[in-house]
């Protein structure tokens, strides 16, 4: 990538399950029971806790611990909830990019997107052109320098989680309309100075 100081990413990969993808529950081969059609009867609304507590941490491999407490549907297994990050059994992997931008009147970074749909015409909706992948997951990676005084903002629909220094900080799982939520990120006794990862699913 071209080196755009005012520009930074977070790389990404997205796993696509084959769930119809608007083309036809007939033609599902999907074999994950957490992207099966309607979501496998989920309720809608925020549902928490399904990672554990905020600063729970990321496993060995830097992936999410299923944890579950309450045993709510969608969430079946480990195995099943690797798979949105990592792939396998009947999916497609891609890699993508996240482009953030900084604002020169802010100087926030940003990426603003109303409809976020990176496998569009991709994976299983190759031959259909337009068609919106409606079950796909995303793993991003990138770090930042903290300076101190830092504040993220994340918005999303659907199961967004976010860790920073591999624990968990952003927690808006479920299925629900767009929400948003604000951390300051001196809250999570970071030394200035250093740089540090955030990962985002």
């Amino acid at each position: 990538m071209a080196n755009n100081p005012r520009e930074q990413y977070f790389e990404c990969t997205a796993v696509d399950f084959d769930s119809g993808n608007g083309i036809g529950v007939n033609q599902l081969t999907n074999d994950n029971p957490d992207f099966a059609v309607c979501a496998n009867g989920m309720t809608p609304g925020l549902e928490t806790g399904v990672l554990g507590k905020i600063g729970t941490p990321l496993d060995s491999r830097d992936l999410p611990i299923l944890l579950n407490p309450r045993k709510l549907v969608g969430y079946s297994t480990q195995a099943n909830f690797d798979q949105w990050w990592i792939g396998g059994g009947k999916t497609q992997k891609f890699q993508v990019t996240i482009k953030l931008t900084q604002n020169p009147s802010t100087k926030k970074w940003e990426h603003r997107k109303r409809d976020f749909h990176p496998l569009t015409g991709k994976g299983f909706n190759a031959g259909h052109p337009g068609t919106i992948a409606s079950h796909f997951a995303i793993n991003c990676y990138s770090q930042f320098v903290y300076t101190g005084g830092e504040s993220f903002t994340f918005s999303g629909d659907d199961d967004v989680w976010i860790y920073i220094d591999r624990k968990l900080a952003v927690d808006l799982g479920g299925l629900h309309t767009p929400l948003s939520k604000t951390i300051n990120v001196d809250d999570f006794g970071l030394v200035k100075g250093c740089r540090y990862p955030i990962h985002l699913f």
